[in-house]
């Protein structure tokens, strides 16, 4: 299931595919042609390499090798003239008439006026060279010798750019820098900006929380939960863990005890890590959000809610499951259960 691209960044999860729009603050495409901006900027620094180009003209002094044949048909009339084929060493070699090119199409395509400017900079360093109107032509005429090794990087990136392809799938055995992103941070990071965007009102909410330690004597062992919450009516505490993970299928509809026992595995370190955070946080509350996926429904309103004693008082763990496809509908469940609204509704676990 895919669904419209915003910056061209797409996470697989176990169960499907999921988007995350207005996670950074360029999109990858302006990212990527910056790359060539930098790369282009290192070469003109270096100095554009230089090579023999073969060519063939009516010139008025005698170079190279005389073509005879096309010297009889055209200079029959002008004996001054000479149609000859020569070698000239020229900054016109394919690498320069790709990398022109490339410039001239960033400046249609960018949409950051930095990366605008710098082109409209750099191609002042390309004046007399030619753009190159057949891109496959030119990649086959390159040749791979001490003077191209420079080239490389930046060949990869015109040679994507120019033909249309995708900065994430490449084919035909091209090689090329991915981007590739921890989608567990990404997914972190989502869902703490739309928590702090929804519940800004009535909560104090902080992300990446480093205000305590598993142990004081030594001091050691940071907790980080990646959600605290604090109620500014009543100061009440609420630690949330987002776990970008897919929890298993429920065998038989969850009837007998084995048929928990993948749950288990999958939730065990993640319930032993609530705890942890609930003692030293003193939270009566935690929840762990897992993105919905296929089987998420077998879970929910049975298996969704854990209770224990502990520290004098009793600890409850929610398991909550975020639709990423419809985030404000999901906000607006999770809004309602820390506020009590659905707690009756859900079924304890004995």
């Amino acid at each position: 299931m895919q669904f419209p691209l915003y910056f061209g960044v797409f996470g697989y999860s176990p169960r499907g595919t999921y988007l995350f729009p207005c996670l950074y603050p360029v999109s990858i495409s302006c990212w990527s042609l910056s790359r060539v901006i930098v790369y282009t900027q290192f070469l003109v620094k270096r100095g554009l390499r230089s090579a023999y180009e073969e060519k063939t003209d009516n010139l008025r002094c005698f170079r190279g090798k005389l073509q005879v044949a096309g010297h009889i048909r055209r200079n029959i009339v002008h004996k001054e003239r000479f149609y000859v084929t020569y070698e000239e060493f020229t900054k016109n070699r394919p690498e320069n008439r790709l990398i022109k090119a490339t410039l001239k199409k960033l400046q249609k395509v960018a949409t950051d006026e930095k990366n605008k400017r710098d082109a409209r900079e750099l191609l002042l360093f390309f004046d007399g060279i030619q753009e190159s109107v057949d891109y496959r032509q030119d990649l086959v005429r390159i040749r791979n010798d001490r003077n191209s090794r420079e080239y490389e990087k930046i060949r990869k990136w015109t040679e994507v750019i120019l033909q249309g392809n995708s900065f994430l799938n490449f084919s035909d055995g091209l090689m090329a820098r991915s981007i590739l992103f921890a989608m567990e941070e990404v997914f972190e990071n989502y869902v703490a900006c739309q928590i702090k965007k929804y519940f800004r009102e009535n909560w104090e909410v902080s992300s990446q929380d480093k205000r305590y330690y598993l142990f004081e004597k030594p001091r050691d062992f940071r907790l980080r939960p990646d959600i605290v919450m604090k109620k500014r009516e009543d100061n009440r505490t609420v630690v949330l863990d987002t776990k970008w993970k897919s929890l298993p299928e429920v065998k038989n509809g969850g009837k007998g005890w084995s048929d928990w026992i993948d749950f288990r595995k999958y939730v065990r370190d993640d319930i032993y890590q609530m705890v942890t955070y609930a003692s030293r946080y003193e939270a009566e509350e935690i929840w762990l959000l897992y993105p919905k996926a296929k089987y998420s429904y077998q879970y929910e309103g049975i298996r969704d809610r854990f209770e224990t004693k502990i520290y004098g008082h009793i600890l409850v763990i929610h398991l909550f499951f975020i639709d990423l496809v419809n985030m404000e509908e999901s906000m607006k469940l999770l809004s309602q259960g820390m506020e009590g609204r659905t707690a009756g509704e859900v079924k304890k676990f004995e």
